[in-house]
């Protein structure tokens, strides 16, 4: 007896009617949120090639199965041409198909909260504006992600990369690094990143920043709170959009004077150093209201600081 045929778009509507879910042709935006979805069908990228949204977010494992994770999405999605934003979080994910490089339309890539140990190449998906990949297992930043020309935000926050990678994406306005493991030093290149304004490496192996890093005219906001770093550059005293600075919990022993010249600084987070006295260059710091210089050596602040909400 002949195999009967299954067609893509009969397969796809099997699979709808298993989770219950309603077929709409020409759909352009579905959403598929935590319904306990065990798997996509092979052709899910070709029944659904007019799509611009599609979240994914909590699904594909069965949270009460513990070893029934999916590893990795259909080729087909690669079809998806117009896809503009794809949410895949929490889903245990394992491994991105290389297909997804053809979406060329991609602003937002969301993949947090899975197993991802790497990412294919993406040089491709040149409208990407913003990507979203913490709480994975990666150890490299891809380096395709380095030539991405409208990229503005990176979180990979909660992954065990261990070297700051070389990006030269001026566009960034965003970089979220904390908790994993920086051991190297960070690049020179950094200074290219002229419209970076918040930059976050806390809790990371760094031991030294570059002097370009004050080149960052439109940083807003530094946190660098318990790294390894003992000296900060001189240079820093150039980034005149500062308002916050946090280096809480590293082995510094002195500051520079430089620091006095930071016009807009509002916030300072020294605690947990080795500091014996603060320059008095810091009087200078007309907007600053807070301060936080708890467990150090200090004995006294500059005059203008010691009327200020400053701890100790």
């Amino acid at each position: 007896m002949a195999k009967s045929f299954v067609s893509k778009e009969e397969s796809i509507k099997e699979w709808l009617d298993e989770y219950r879910i309603k077929y709409k042709e020409g759909v352009e935006k579905l959403t598929l949120i935590e319904l306990n979805l065990e798997y996509l069908p092979v052709h899910f990228g070709h029944c659904y090639s007019n799509l611009t949204y599609l979240d994914l977010a909590n699904n594909l494992c069965g949270y009460e199965q513990e070893f029934n994770d999916i590893e990795e999405l259909p080729d087909s999605f690669g079809e998806i041409v117009t896809l503009k934003e794809l949410y895949l979080d929490g889903i245990r994910l394992r491994r991105l198909p290389e297909t997804i490089n053809n979406l060329t339309s991609l602003e937002i890539l969301s993949c947090s909260q899975n197993k991802l140990r790497e990412l294919p190449n993406i040089e491709n998906l040149n409208s990407l504006k913003k990507i979203f990949m913490e709480e994975n297992r990666l150890k490299v930043f891809p380096p395709s992600i380095c030539g991405l020309s409208c990229l503005k935000e990176l979180y990979f926050q909660d992954n065990n990369i261990r070297e700051f990678p070389e990006l030269r994406n001026d566009s960034l306005v965003v970089i979220q690094f904390n908790n994993n493991d920086i051991e190297t030093d960070i690049p020179d290149s950094i200074g290219l990143l002229s419209n970076l304004e918040k930059l976050y490496l806390n809790s990371n192996n760094i031991n030294n920043l570059p002097d370009s890093l004050g080149d960052l005219s439109s940083l807003s906001f530094l946190y660098l709170n318990y790294n390894n770093i003992s000296v900060l550059p001189s240079s820093m005293g150039q980034l005149s959009s500062l308002k916050i600075l946090c280096v809480t919990g590293n082995k510094l022993q002195e500051l520079p004077s430089s620091l006095g010249n930071l016009s807009s600084l509002e916030t300072i987070m020294f605690g947990d150093n080795q500091l014996k006295d603060i320059p008095e260059s810091f009087s200078k710091l007309s907007n600053l209201t807070k301060g936080y210089f708890v467990n150090n050596d200090l004995k006294s602040l500059p005059e203008r600081l010691s009327n200020l909400k400053i701890e100790i």
